[in-house]
């Protein structure tokens, strides 16, 4: 009896451990998963500080108008002005610089008059008169405007980017508290098949998915090793499984059906592998295979192209998220307004490739591919999207909404 989707992504997870906890270095923590809580370590800003550049003045002073301030000194970033502002007094003040004590707003330089035979650029002014100003706006950001000392800014389970990373230095953290990323061997399986660039023998095959699962597997936080071609032999199988024994999970390409051929499940089986389950009520994927191999998550997925990819997206990648303690373990459900008919679906939940745009009245619009065969990597490559039909959809007719994955939320 085949397993539905839900169920068995369910039981795949169900006893999955996390990984170790270590502290990268900020510079190597790109794509990592944050195991613990990080609170800001100083206030950002430390100091009220100057948006614009301009003349730091009291607001007093500015009436009235074009009242002469007498320019006592300049304040830029790192060279703040030591002393306090008086009445009737300014102080040159560049963007990002230390407001003086005793100010209260800056005033644009554009918006202010410098004594004759001088200027903002080249310095030399004694004076100042304030032409204009906005009274809306002070152009101070004051201290602890982004952030105060002991803010919790990023919680445990977030995946680091680039943003995460700039805040990260903001904050002063220098080694970041990470989960380690798991470690996944993929074994190809099959007589037909060689390496990518090999001569071809008559009825061979170039193995093309273990490329495109370890690009899946390292987008999605994980580090993949593509450990070779195991032969429809028991002996090689062994071998080969044997090399992948310290490795968190061992994803096995084809061979995990019932046909003459199909060892793979058997050999795992004498390596003394646990059988969680077996084929599911989905397509592309039905012979999907899921057990444990002592400490090790083994997953087999089926030999067609897509098929593989597929439940790769579908089971490795919240597999590789849970293990790393994420927030998000599953890949969102989206929807769209879908753009032709698509039939009927059957007994299995059906992830059909199809793509999607933006409509000139902002819509997200998808449309499903004509083919759906799951040897068909070239349309694969086209889609963004698995249009996702449910067992026993109904007709779906052009206009209506669907849900879908997108293929760019790894």
């Amino acid at each position: 009896m085949m397993l539905d989707v839900e169920t068995a992504r369910q039981r795949l997870l169900a006893e999955c451990p996390v990984t170790k906890t270590s502290a990268a270095p900020l510079q190597s923590a790109a794509g990592c998963y944050v195991s613990a809580d990080i609170t800001a370590k100083v206030t950002q800003p430390p100091f009220h500080s100057s948006a614009m550049d301009g003349y730091a003045v009291k607001g007093a002073d500015l009436h009235p108008i074009g009242t002469p301030l007498k320019i006592i000194g300049s304040s830029s970033a790192g060279h703040p002005f030591q002393g306090r502002l008086g009445r009737g007094e300014a102080v040159r003040i560049f963007t990002g610089a230390a407001l003086p004590d005793g100010a209260d707003r800056i005033v644009l330089q554009e918006d202010c008059e410098t004594d004759q035979n001088a200027d903002h650029i080249t310095g030399g002014a004694t004076t100042v008169k304030v032409l204009q100003y906005d009274s809306e706006a002070n152009y101070i950001r004051p201290s602890g405007y982004d952030f105060q000392e002991n803010d919790l800014l990023i919680s445990a389970g977030s995946r680091l980017n680039y943003r995460h990373l700039t805040l990260l230095a903001a904050m002063n953290i220098e080694m970041v508290p990470v989960r380690a990323r798991p470690r996944v061997a993929i074994l190809a399986t099959g007589d037909e098949l060689v390496l990518p660039g090999a001569e071809l023998f008559e009825g061979a095959i170039v193995s093309s998915i273990p490329s495109g699962m370890k690009a899946l597997i390292e987008l999605a936080g994980g580090e993949a090793d593509i450990i070779g071609i195991a032969r429809d032999d028991m002996d090689d199988l062994s071998k080969q499984i044997k090399r992948a024994a310290d490795y968190d999970i061992l994803v096995t390409i084809g061979g995990a059906s019932v046909g003459d051929h199909d060892l793979v499940q058997e050999a795992l089986s004498r390596a003394g592998m646990v059988l969680n389950f077996w084929r599911i009520a989905m397509r592309p994927g039905k012979p999907l295979m899921v057990g444990r191999l002592k400490q090790q998550q083994v997953i087999g997925v089926p030999g067609n192209p897509v098929s593989a990819l597929v439940c790769t997206l579908l089971f490795v990648v919240p597999l590789l998220r849970q293990m790393m303690g994420a927030n998000q373990v599953d890949l969102p459900i989206r929807s769209a307004r879908l753009l032709n008919n698509v039939p009927t679906n059957g007994a299995r939940q059906h992830y059909m490739r199809a793509k999607t745009n933006i409509s000139r009245f902002g819509q997200v619009e998808i449309r499903a591919f004509d083919d759906q065969d799951s040897s068909l990597q070239s349309i694969f490559a086209s889609a963004n999207a698995l249009l996702i039909r449910p067992v026993r959809a109904a007709y779906a007719e052009a206009g209506s909404v669907v849900d879908y994955i997108s293929l760019d939320d790894v």
